[in-house]
């Protein structure tokens, strides 16, 4: 590592963390209907509403039967409270834990959340690979905030080889998916590949990877 440069962990906290969405998105709610039809809902709901209060303690007591019953959003609910120490003593490996549980069965914000934590080493080395990975699930089927990082990761190159190409078409299914912020990367990418002289062709995984991405957000393609 050249002299007086920081680590790539340093940089992923104080650089990336700029432009990266934070980890800390609204707690989540499922749908009033069914809330109406199921008292687990229910009962996840009037843990979202006492966090709304700053009641987070009684949050707290709401979710953790659910996420111990396998509720995946209450399981990432419960992760987002160990991970910021609210009405539970902070405790990275806990949150990983249940952001972990929650993403493996199926919740796309808990794909994101364990990538962060994998990209700033919170509570457990930092592993960029992972990170690309657990992305990747989420990205692939149209969560915004998964593909607006993704993109981020192509194109500064950690966790998967540097491509300009890859990282645009990110952003663009970002932009569609609501991710303001995308518009901006999107703007300087294309300024950066029109300066080449001779920008190469996007690679055939490239143009894969993207392709799929658009027609799984269309619908076009079910995972």
């Amino acid at each position: 590592m050249p002299a007086n440069r920081p680590s790539l962990g340093y940089w992923v906290r104080n650089k990336l963390g700029t432009a990266l969405l934070t980890l800390a998105l609204p707690f989540t709610t499922p749908a009033l209907a069914a809330a109406e039809a199921d008292p687990g809902l229910a009962a996840h709901n009037t843990g979202v509403a006492a966090s709304e209060a700053g009641d987070f303690r009684a949050a707290y007591a709401a979710w953790l039967p659910l996420a111990q019953s396998g509720d995946i959003d209450a399981q990432r609910n419960v992760g987002l409270l160990y991970q910021t120490g609210r009405s539970v003593p902070l405790d990275l490996g806990v949150a990983f834990y249940w952001y972990r549980l929650s993403a493996e069965g199926g919740n796309a914000a808990s794909d994101n959340g364990v990538a962060m934590m994998y990209l700033a080493g919170d509570g457990l080395p930092s592993d960029y690979v992972a990170a690309a990975a657990w992305l990747s699930r989420a990205a692939s089927i149209g969560y915004g905030p998964a593909q607006f990082n993704l993109g981020l990761l192509y194109e500064r190159g950690i966790g998967v080889e540097q491509d300009d190409q890859t990282a645009l078409g990110w952003f663009v299914l970002a932009t569609e998916s609501g991710q303001a912020g995308a518009v901006a990367r999107i703007t300087l990418l294309r300024s950066r590949l029109a300066e080449l002289t001779a920008a190469p062709p996007p690679t055939r995984a490239a143009r894969q990877q993207v392709e799929l991405a658009w027609a799984i957000v269309r619908g076009l393609v079910s995972l």
